[in-house]
């Protein structure tokens, strides 16, 4: 990647765009409401990608170079203001998307709404978290509240039937903002993205009942002074792809913002430039809790699927991994985090260990306290609903923190989002030395819709006919293979949970998951300061009906493990 540096600050791009910062590998620019940051068909040279490429030309034709170097790495909307960065390098382009897509890069924004908020003190945010579903151009976004698409436990099967269809659904979102000030029936905001989504500030802000002033597909008050949407990208910040060194450019917001708030910006936000949510480096804040009975649409399926019988999976094989790794001695405590209908605390309790359990359904509370009754009179488990992000802030574990000897997360980390909380929350609830041990679908083979079983039939020469028939090649010639179609991109998935059931009518349970690299999970184990001692890959205990590829998927399914299991201790 080069590192030679040509800054070209205040550079006119034309339209009213400028370049805020220019070096070999990137260029930052100041774009101007009304024009658009890119799109497919750009032949006019107009938009502000258009105008970016237009401009690499001629740079690169002085320096006498023939080839034409820019690439895209995020938008605006056409009437929102502020900055943007784009790429002069492919590799700088590939750096620069993956911080994004690690929420590495830092967006802030400015916004007048519609309201008088009270204003939040120094220190603290307040969080929008949703599911946003785009309704296609030129048509706001629906949006959808957290409970409308819940998580809960997964548990893979070995094939997904034919002719079910997983549901695209709304993707989630979160935005965290501050309150600056208020005013005669509008309030000044600073907000910061978690994610970034089609109008997710402008659609989660108008479903708060504040909608951005000007913003008229969204509801906001047109005025003389907000012709367009109130939103100023006025923040933004990221690791210089070449060097490594943080780098963080302001661009200045519109008067106006601040005329109708009787403020000046420089002091308003002197101040907010330094201040962060609260949380280590890397860790990702939560909103609120999550609604109640969010996940209890899946909890008839779960505990039946669980405490009937019919995951041979917990029995024969999740359960006893988990107690190896956890290494249960009597008298210990043991924390069971999204703990569904508490089997695992069932079975330590009956060990003569206490555990307590927590999960955000009602149902599967409920489940495992009535599960719970039949346990021996000294047996001590005890169920709580609660939110899996939010253990530090739950009553009932508030006076325990530090004590427990052990924790797990059990089939349920992978459908959980974010996952920092989690680790952070359940370790601050270990001992010195306590261990953390997490269960996950495999993410390398065993990802919803990125990984599928097939079949390498090799070529056989044309068989000999005998008696009027040929013979055909015998099936046990093939291989099976796991396919892998992606594996490094972190997506987010709208899964059926019965595929079995609905592929014969039944009504689909369907729930959301995310997939992350093994390397984003021991990144979060890092940052909860869990040091990872056991890294296990459990392979399916399952064996075939007889008959003739039986040897091969029995083969295969010993080769390519179904479940990955971490554990860390906390130092």
């Amino acid at each position: 990647m080069r590192k030679d540096k040509t800054t070209r600050q205040g550079a006119v791009l034309g339209g009213g765009a400028t370049i805020v910062h220019e070096d070999a590998d990137l260029l930052v620019v100041d774009k101007p409401a009304g024009m658009i940051s890119a799109r497919p068909d750009d032949s006019t040279g107009l938009t502000l990608f258009g105008r970016v490429k237009r401009y690499a030309r001629a740079q690169q034709r002085q320096r006498g170079r023939g080839d034409v170097a820019a690439w895209v790495i995020h938008r605006l909307d056409r009437d929102v203001s502020g900055l943007l960065v784009f790429a002069k390098s492919h590799e700088a382009y590939l750096a620069l998307k993956d911080q994004l897509k690690r929420r590495q890069v830092r967006r802030r924004y400015l916004a007048v709404v519609g309201g008088e908020l009270p204003p939040t003190p120094a220190g603290q945010w307040k969080w929008i978290d949703s599911f946003l579903e785009d309704a296609g151009p030129g048509r706001p976004v629906r949006l959808h509240a957290t409970g409308d698409a819940p998580s809960a436990k997964t548990v893979g099967g070995e094939r997904e039937p034919r002719g079910v269809k997983e549901p695209r659904g709304p993707m989630r979102a979160v935005t965290y903002y501050r309150v600056l000030a208020s005013r005669d029936g509008h309030s000044l905001l600073l907000i910061g993205l978690e994610t970034g989504r089609k109008h997710q500030i402008r659609a989660q802000l108008a479903g708060q009942g504040h909608p951005i002033i000007g913003d008229r597909l969204y509801g906001g008050t047109a005025s003389a002074t907000f012709l367009r949407p109130a939103l100023h990208a006025w923040e933004l910040g990221f690791s210089h792809p070449a060097t490594g060194a943080a780098e963080r450019f302001t661009s200045p917001p519109p008067q106006e913002f601040f005329r109708i708030m009787g403020l000046t910006s420089d002091a308003i936000l002197r101040d907010s430039a330094i201040d962060e949510p609260t949380g280590p480096p890397g860790a990702r804040p939560e909103t609120a809790p999550a609604p109640s009975g969010g996940w209890d649409h899946v909890a008839p399926w779960y505990e039946e699927l669980v405490s009937r019988g019919r995951s041979d999976y917990h029995e024969e094989l999740i359960l006893p991994g988990v107690l190896r790794l956890l290494a249960p001695r009597a008298g210990q405590h043991v924390l069971d985090v999204a703990c569904g209908e508490g089997l695992l605390c069932r079975r330590l309790a009956g060990l003569g260990l206490e555990c307590v359990g927590v999960d955000a359904s009602q149902r599967l509370i409920a489940a495992a306290r009535q599960a719970a009754q039949s346990l021996p009179p000294k047996a001590r488990a005890s169920f709580f609903v609660g939110d899996a992000r939010r253990l530090e802030e739950l009553p009932e574990l508030a006076a325990r923190r530090g004590s427990f000897d052990a924790a797990a997360c059990v089939l349920a980390l992978m459908n959980i989002d974010p996952i920092d909380p989690v680790l952070l929350g359940a370790s601050s609830m270990l001992q010195p030395g306590g261990s953390f041990t997490a269960v996950i679908l495999h993410p390398a083979f065993r990802s919803p819709g990125q990984t599928s079983w097939g079949w390498d039939v090799p070529e056989s020469p044309k068989p000999p006919i005998r008696e009027g028939k040929r013979t055909p090649t015998p099936p046990s010639d093939s291989r099976q293979y796991r396919r892998v179609d992606a594996y490094l991109s972190s997506t987010q998935r709208s899964i059926v949970m019965n595929p079995g059931q609905a592929a014969h009518g039944k009504p689909p349970v369907t729930t959301f998951t995310w997939h992350r690299p093994i390397q984003t999970y021991v990144q979060a184990f890092a940052e909860a300061r869990l040091l990872v001692d056991a890294l296990e890959e459990w392979p399916s205990h399952r064996v075939s009906e007889p008959g003739p590829r039986a040897a091969e998927q029995d083969r295969a399914r010993r080769e390519i493990p179904m479940f990955l299991a971490i554990r860390g201790r906390r130092l």
